[in-house]
């Protein structure tokens, strides 16, 4: 963690982070019915931390949970579990040949710790010193979560890896620059270890693991108003409410120019 993180820029990391959990919960109460998007309630400071340092030119991967890197600030999205790695190399490593300064990140879970992507995108990313910085969000669940895995696997591929708390979104954000700042200086490489607990059940007794609460609680120890948190939540709970509105058009309007539109398409046949 900085030793002296400023109030503005942990306010802005907060905004990010309650933009995303008012998206989920307004997305949730809104289609009760539905199928929701599997949630990250809890882990919002490893998108916002990371995507943070990006900027246009720049690309990334997510995962099935990739909802949260998006409304991040992601200028680049291609959703899957395993897959999105082989996208995120070819991304680098075709921007790299066309002499852009671009880095990519590849956001991925520890389940993708074991199939043959991990290794082979971590091979070839460092063969070809390619400007990937590679995020694992590891959770408890999986076989590796009593070991240094994804850590320990990258050292092993000539790949550095550095570990962090992923609830301590002020961490994480002074990790990922500092990284960033390395991909965008040639340095090759590099992995992103974020530790968390997906839950309160599966966390340490006593520790606090949901990233809002906790960059909370820090953002009032640094001379911050309620008010102020409160006003920030409240904004991000209209967005999202707006955004929702935006996106479902009245029932009657629903199917406004479609038979217009049909018409308008030549069949590739013809």
């Amino acid at each position: 963690m900085p030793a002296s993180p400023s109030l503005s820029t942990l306010e802005e990391l907060l905004r990010g982070m309650l933009r995303i959990r008012a998206f989920e919960d307004v997305a949730e109460t809104s289609r009760p019915d539905a199928a929701a998007a599997p949630p990250i309630a809890g882990q919002e400071a490893v998108p916002v931390g990371v995507c943070a340092h990006l900027r246009p030119g720049d690309h990334l991967t997510a995962t099935h949970r990739g909802h949260g890197q998006t409304l991040a600030g992601l200028l680049g999205q291609a959703a899957g579990a395993h897959g999105a790695m082989h996208t995120a190399v070819g991304a680098a490593h075709g921007a790299k040949l066309q002499g852009k300064d671009g880095v990519t990140v590849c956001f991925f879970g520890d389940a993708a710790l074991h199939p043959g992507p991990f290794l082979e995108s971590l091979n070839w990313a460092r063969v070809y010193a390619l400007p990937v910085l590679f995020v694992c969000e590891d959770g408890p669940w999986s076989l590796d979560a009593a070991s240094e895995g994804a850590s320990v696997r990258a050292v092993a591929m000539g790949v550095p890896a550095e570990q962090v708390d992923a609830s301590d979104v002020l961490a994480v954000h002074a990790l990922a620059g500092r990284l960033v700042a390395q991909l965008r200086g040639g340095a090759g490489p590099c992995l992103l270890h974020a530790r968390n607990y997906r839950g309160a059940a599966c966390a340490p007794a006593g520790r606090e693991t949901d990233a809002i609460a906790r960059a909370c609680a820090r953002y009032l120890a640094l001379g911050g108003s309620a008010q102020a948190l409160q006003r920030i939540e409240r904004q991000a709970l209209q967005q999202a409410r707006r955004a929702l509105a935006d996106a479902l058009p009245a029932p009657q309007a629903a199917l406004h120019r479609v038979a217009e539109l049909a018409a308008a398409v030549r069949p590739l046949w013809n």
